[in-house]
């Protein structure tokens, strides 16, 4: 959204041009005057003076590793990178533009994490911001002793169709597990509808009969998810909760909690128990076909997993991003103008210049009786942070509306 002006000066070379790019039309140099590129080349840690480590043509680089070699600095593109400097496909020249380019990523990404980070905590200060629930057991009881499910070489799961709306992301936050045997290790696996290679979650477990849980953390994708695990991997055999029915809402007057679970957790996602028989399933563990899927409205596979939806404003922010433009080139510019007035670096900022940096900090025109300057950087940072706070709220259940709390005066 906002990017750096290129300097007018032809000797100081070009910055990589993804920083140069600004669809706001707002450029972070237009903050202040002493927000320009030699400025920040000078508050900058001294590039010309890096050491990278000699290229050894033995060694086997990772992706972004720096070596150095007759003057000139290159830096692997791949991972696993053993090739000769001169494969242009593993290696690319870093140039001193190229890592002051990189102290303006840094200076930029900061200054971003802190203008989400003083909207967020306004909010949470104020408590609108807050999960809708977390880790929720899908429902509670345990499988009987007597009641084992024979295993057959299928591959187990609970299919989550998840239909929650874009700002909120459901998780599954825990797993416990009910086998007949301590089993030790166990991989959890997850597929999603269209994504054929899994995520694979390892669980640890050691307890035979009683139920066991472990946290870990899976998000879900919006539409199908598929959450289980291979029967061949089992030591021995999981037990059935039997009298909990998937196709139906929980007896009300059964068990409180798995009807309070059920009225929670359902809003977000749909869940039905199923397996797929050995015969159907890919050698190499990809997502198979899934219209061999069997489902079983009775079974659990001795598994119960804890549901956490939570609040995912980015595809929000990603819409309105224009507005963040404002106070992210303000913030940018207080921070290097707090560079360059406590600068402890040897360069080439002058006294006079800090100076200037410093009374450009001054949030007061008048110390002695303590009146805000409120064309100040600071004033204005306070004031778009306050408009930003406005126009976040209301648009869902995780920032509602701002509310203006305390006495209110008016005349009768």
């Amino acid at each position: 959204m906002v990017g750096f002006r290129e300097s007018p000066n032809p000797q100081f070379g070009k910055i990589d041009p993804d920083l140069t790019k600004s669809e706001s039309g707002i450029f972070f140099q237009t903050v202040h005057p002493l927000v320009n590129l030699d400025n920040l080349f000078s508050i900058c840690q001294n590039v010309k003076e890096f050491v990278f480590p000699a290229y050894n043509r033995d060694f086997m680089y990772h992706k972004g590793d720096r070596v150095s070699d007759s003057g000139i600095t290159y830096e692997s593109l791949i991972a696993d990178n053993h090739f000769a400097l001169t494969e242009v496909t593993a290696w690319k020249v870093i140039t001193y533009q190229n890592m002051f380019s990189d102290y303006l990523r840094v200076l930029r990404d900061d200054a971003i994490h802190k203008i989400f980070a003083r909207v967020v905590e306004a909010k949470k200060l104020r408590t609108e911001i807050k999960d809708v629930f977390e880790n929720i057991d899908l429902y509670q009881g345990i499988g009987r002793a007597d009641d084992v499910i024979v295993k057959s070489g299928r591959f187990v799961f609970y299919e989550f169709y998840v239909k929650a709306p874009s700002h909120l992301s459901v998780m599954i936050s825990s797993v416990t597990t009910q086998f007949n045997t301590a089993q030790g290790p166990l991989d959890i696996y997850v597929y999603r509808d269209g994504n054929y290679e899994p995520k694979i979650i390892p669980v640890e477990l050691s307890k035979a009969m009683s139920i066991e849980k472990t946290t870990i953390s899976i998000t879900l994708q919006a539409g199908f998810n598929y959450v289980g695990y291979y029967e061949d991997d089992l030591v021995g055999q999981a037990l059935r909760k039997k009298d909990y029915y998937w196709n139906s809402p929980p007896c009300s007057s059964c068990n409180t909690y798995n009807t309070m679970s059920y009225s929670k957790w359902s809003q977000y996602t749909v869940i039905r128990p199923g397996y797929v028989l050995a015969e159907n399933l890919p050698g190499d563990f990809t997502l198979w076909d899934l219209h061999k899927n069997v489902y079983e409205a009775n079974n659990n596979w001795g598994l119960n997993f804890g549901i956490t939806v939570g609040c995912d404003i980015t595809d929000f922010i990603i819409t309105n991003r224009d507005m963040f433009a404002h106070p992210l080139s303000i913030q940018l510019g207080l921070d290097v103008l707090y560079e360059i007035a406590f600068s402890v670096r040897n360069n080439y900022i002058s006294t006079e210049t800090k100076k200037y940096a410093m009374y450009a900090l001054d949030n007061t025109n008048n110390s002695a009786i303590g009146r805000i300057d409120n064309n100040s950087l600071m004033a204005q940072l306070e004031r778009a942070i306050k408009a930003m706070d406005f126009d976040l709220s209301g648009f869902s259940e995780c920032m509602p509306c701002y509310q203006v709390k305390g006495i209110k005066y008016s005349a009768i």
